[in-house]
């Protein structure tokens, strides 16, 4: 029935594909650090060959401007006097006397008009070459052409043209070149291997570190990999190692779940039939128990009625029978005195005896009236008490304006004008009730303070405050009256519970407002007093009445 968890050490581990040396991080990084080299070092060889071809020109310039001002002042004595045989000879001997490959290659001496005069050395064939602009390209073929001008006699103005090889320079280059490239080349070979050393040490220790994650991958969670060195491969290791040691203690515990849940799942259904027949039991007492409970409710609900209804005929029973007593007494006062008169007519009566026959009679009569009224009133203020709504209508109103007129007629009734009554609402507030039965509730309220608060003709002042929100409304009435004491403030709802007994209290008016405000208008009233100072009472009603 139970279902076993997945044990770790049974998982099929998909052994990763062995990476393939030319994309192992050794190679990448020896490639990438050679990359860089191989980067710097083309840098560094352009670079070199930029400033060597740069003093190559700058050396150059100035030998050539040196030997042009010796040639010039060498052979100036000679052309100026028109000696150019000597001339002659003597560059003859000049340029044999110069090294095979260094120095002068040739000499030229053009007239005004551009024609050869002199020439010594291998001439080139031909018009001669235009004067070298480009050192680099001299360089490149070996010679360099010159041409500057000469003084001749008559002051005419020539032209000396030579040739200097370069063959000199050109090896010099091609030598440094070639040195520059081969340090260049040890250096990359040396940087190679010692970055493909590196790397491949790299390589293995991550290597090492793949196959202990993939031993403990694997199950095998004893496996640990060495730590060597103070590197952040070192902690890399340490770190390992702590992983490696909280997932066996990890999977230990996990594995000791599992033999729990085991032997938990071999036994559950026993334990879920055990425990499904104690909650039957259980139920079923259970139910027994609110079984009892109900009837035992039912018994104090029946209990209660019985004495609440006990009460108030006894209560009933004791307010009626003040007047109906006296009636009964008048009554047979009154009929013995007719008897009696009755039997005076036989024998004749006085005028002055018929005179307070008729006086007697009129005042039993009063007194008759005053007690059935009495009785009378008694009964429409127990009537009053039941609250009911089915012959009232109802209707929406605005309950301030409703406030307003119960306390001017509450006053009027009382005709108290020594207590100020004030009306506080904010602003309208429209209700959906039964205005008779607010403006009842409201009226023994107030006749309450009036008769209560203020007795013996003690001024006050009664603040009746309404505030509401969207679905219901709070009304406070506050006095500063006398206050009630607190054994009778339990009691005040109670029916033909008063104070004023024989003062005209009959101790319905707050039972009746109870009724009217918990059951017919679906709300909640409390009272709060503090003797000396005053009493309050707060009602709160639905701004829709419940139907």
């Amino acid at each position: 029935m139970g279902v076993s968890p997945e044990d770790p050490s049974s998982r099929q581990h998909t052994a990763p594909r062995r990476v393939r040396w030319w994309r192992s991080s050794g190679v990448r990084l020896t490639l990438a650090c050679l990359g860089i080299l191989l980067a710097f070092a083309t840098a560094l060889a352009v670079n070199s060959t930029r400033l060597i071809q740069a003093a190559l020109d700058r050396d150059l310039r100035q030998q050539t401007a040196q030997m042009s001002r010796l040639i010039n002042l060498t052979i100036a004595p000679y052309a100026g006097e028109g000696r150019l045989d000597l001339l002659q000879d003597y560059l003859r001997e000049l340029l044999a006397e110069g090294d095979e490959g260094a120095g002068l290659t040739y000499l030229v001496v053009l007239g005004p008009s551009g024609d050869r005069i002199i020439g010594a050395g291998n001439t080139p064939p031909g018009a001669l070459p235009e004067a070298s602009g480009d050192v680099r390209r001299a360089v490149k073929l070996g010679i360099l052409h010159v041409r500057q001008p000469l003084l001749l006699p008559a002051n005419e103005i020539g032209t000396l043209q030579y040739g200097l090889s370069l063959g000199g320079f050109r090896r010099l280059v091609n030598g440094l070149l070639h040195d520059g490239a081969l340090i260049l080349a040890i250096s990359f070979l040396l940087a190679s291997v010692f970055f493909w050393l590196t790397g491949f040490r790299l390589s293995r220790r991550l290597g090492s570190l793949v196959r202990a994650a993939q031993g403990i991958a694997d199950g095998h969670f004893e496996r640990r990999v060495g730590v060597r060195g103070h590197d952040e491969y070192a902690e890399l290791a340490a770190a390992f190692n702590t992983m490696a040691t909280a997932v066996g203690d990890r999977i230990t515990a996990l594995e000791a779940s599992q033999r729990e849940v085991r032997e938990l799942n071999e036994t559950l259904e026993q334990r879920v039939e055990r425990r499904t027949q104690e909650l039957a039991e259980r139920n079923s007492l259970l139910q027994e128990t609110v079984e009892t409970l109900n009837h035992t409710r039912q018994r104090l609900i029946r209990t209660e009625k019985l004495a609440g209804l006990g009460k108030v005929v006894v209560g009933v029973a004791h307010e009626l029978n003040t007047p109906i007593g006296n009636a009964t007494v008048i009554a047979s006062a009154l009929e013995d005195r007719t008897v009696r008169l009755r039997s005076g007519l036989e024998h004749g009566i006085k005028r002055s005896q018929l005179a307070e026959y008729l006086d007697t009679a009129a005042q039993s009569a009063r007194q008759l009236v005053g007690n059935l009224e009495r009785a009378a009133n008694l009964v429409v203020r127990f009537r009053d008490t039941a609250a009911d709504r089915q012959q009232a209508e109802r209707r929406s109103f605005d309950a301030e304006d409703l406030l307003r007129d119960v306390a001017v007629l509450a006053r009027i009734r009382a005709e108290r004008n020594d207590v100020h009554t004030e009306v506080r609402a904010a602003g309208p507030i429209i209700v959906d009730s039964y205005p008779a039965l607010w403006e009842k509730m409201l009226l023994h309220c107030l006749a309450n303070c009036y008769q209560h608060a203020f007795a013996q003709d003690r001024p006050g002042t009664i603040q009746i405050n309404a505030d509401a929100d969207a679905l219901r409304l709070t009304i406070q009435i506050r006095d500063d009256g006398v206050g009630i004491s607190e054994e009778n403030l339990e009691r005040v709802f109670d029916p033909f519970f008063t104070t004023a007994l024989g003062q005209g209290g009959s101790g319905l008016g707050l039972h009746a407002v109870y009724n009217i405000v918990t059951g017919a208008l679906g709300g909640d009233i409390a009272l709060a007093s503090d003797p000396g100072k005053g009493t309050c009472i707060t009602i709160e009603l639905p701004r829709v009445t419940p139907e």
